[in-house]
């Protein structure tokens, strides 16, 4: 337990009906006793764990405001110390006074992600479900909230606790050979064949969660789409479209758009964030042009789908063919017709025979016309073939660092696989599924540096 009881507002800034104040500690009620005043009870210890009074919180002998009041009691908390919470009105003026008042008696000011970091060292949360808590904070969409909050609820804990028991049974097995070595007749109480068979299935666990990452960063971070082409071919109208707003700057002189622009939207429970670019062309006749170019390819980089817009009222030009060969690299680019609403001088045919490897669609931004079918494309681009608004797998890793320390665990364990087959020395065996636990003893914080946990932590809000 912290020896120090901390606090903080548990609400954003601004306006509301109600505002949080959030005190956690082990002297809790000690600090309160002298700002509280309760309207039925004669002090805070003839409060009931987990009910709400009302009451008013005074400050030397002022009343600052009509509260209410729930207290936890160790360790029946979300810390697992003696925590309180204070419902006040939601202005900053009273949110700020009771949290001054709190602060000058000895309370200090909690730290950002300092609550659910006492509830991880208390033993409340794991590492995973602790971030888990950060992720539904952040969620923008049905989706991301859903795996937030199945993370928190433990179901990628548990699927790592089974595949750490599993681990720390076979490490003992090969521990007993260790132990009896120089007794001829002894050996590892489980058989080779039913080792390595019980690691290659740990191995092929392991592998799915890592390939998992992939959809969960998307979900996480949001699938960031560009929209490049040559100037004037449509797409800001395009961006404006899909965010049904209009959002960028639409004229018919060429080179309009000077800069990026980001804008994100719910993409089918998805997040994600569209990027409008400045036209790409060559000879560009002004260097702010020419940089707003150079952003355009910098977008294109980053991008996890392109839409290369094509203008289907003209024929193929240089400048749609240059831009083909500059998207050759990435993975996923559509060849998008705009203007499908003008006399055609460029078919679908002939792009797809140009061009057999990417997906195309015609549309018209002027008419809204193919934007709901692009819509769908661009959902199953970056998800598969779920049914839009249908996605919903119930473990996927959306951390790097969860990443990085399932794929040292993989390893670990692949290299177990190669010993005990090549029969290289059951210590040696044993150190590589020690190290494979311990990897993924880290994921889960059981084996947690100050570092990790500071770095983790500090991306919280106060409060939380």
């Amino acid at each position: 337990m912290n020896a120090e009881t901390i606090a903080a507002i548990a609400t954003p800034p601004g306006k509301g009906a109600l505002g949080i104040i959030r005190v956690s500690g082990p002297k809790t009620l000690e600090f309160l006793t002298p700002h509280i005043q309760l309207k039925k009870l004669k002090g805070l210890k003839d409060l009931e764990a987990q009910k709400i009074a009302m009451a008013h919180f005074n400050k030397n002998g002022e009343v600052i405001d009509q509260i209410t009041l729930c207290l936890f009691f160790s360790p029946h908390s979300y810390t697992g110390e003696d925590l309180a919470e204070i419902y006040c009105h939601g202005s900053s003026a009273v949110l700020k006074e009771i949290l001054d008042s709190l602060l000058s008696s000895g309370i200090r000011l909690a730290n950002p992600g300092e609550f659910t970091q006492r509830a991880f060292l208390n033993g409340k949360l794991d590492l995973t479900q602790a971030e888990a808590v950060a992720d539904l904070i952040h969620s923008k969409t049905k989706l991301s909230r859903k795996i937030a909050l199945s993370q928190l609820e433990g179901n990628l804990s548990n699927k790592l606790t089974e595949a750490r028991s599993q681990l720390i049974e076979i490490l003992a097995h090969i521990e007993v050979g260790i132990d009896h070595s120089d007794d001829p007749t002894s050996g590892m109480a489980m058989q080779k064949e039913i080792l390595e068979e019980k690691l290659k299935h740990l191995v092929e666990e392991l592998r799915l969660l890592i390939e998992s990452y992939q959809l969960g960063r998307l979900i996480q971070e949001g699938v960031r789409i560009a929209i490049i082409g040559k100037p004037n071919v449509g797409k800001s109208s395009l961006l404006n479209r899909l965010l049904n707003s209009n959002r960028a700057i639409v004229t018919e002189i060429p080179g309009t758009t000077r800069d990026t622009l980001e804008e994100g939207f719910d993409l089918f429970g998805l997040n994600a964030v569209l990027v409008d670019t400045a036209g790409i062309r060559e000879n560009a006749p002004d260097l702010v042009e020419r940089l707003g170019q150079e952003r355009s390819l910098n977008s294109l980089e980053n991008a996890d789908i392109v839409l290369l817009l094509l203008d289907q009222s003209q024929n193929l030009s240089k400048e749609d063919t240059r831009l083909a060969t500059v998207t050759q690299h990435k993975e996923k680019v559509i060849l998008i017709l705009n203007k499908n609403d003008l006399p055609h001088k460029l078919s679908l045919k002939e792009v797809r025979q140009e061009f057999p490897q990417r997906p195309s669609h015609s549309i018209s931004t002027l008419e809204n016309k193919g934007i709901k079918e692009l819509l769908k494309m661009l959902y199953h681009a970056a998800v598969g073939n779920e049914k839009e608004g249908e996605l919903a797998p119930e473990i996927l890793i959306t951390s790097l660092r969860h990443k990085n320390c399932l794929v040292s665990s993989k390893k670990n364990l692949e290299e177990a696989i190669k010993i005990s087959s090549n029969n290289i020395g059951e210590e040696v065996l044993a150190m590589e599924i020690r190290a494979a636990l311990d990897a993924l003893g880290e994921m889960m914080g059981a084996v947690a540096t100050e570092d990790i946990l500071s770095s983790i932590f500090s991306k919280f809000c106060i409060g939380k």
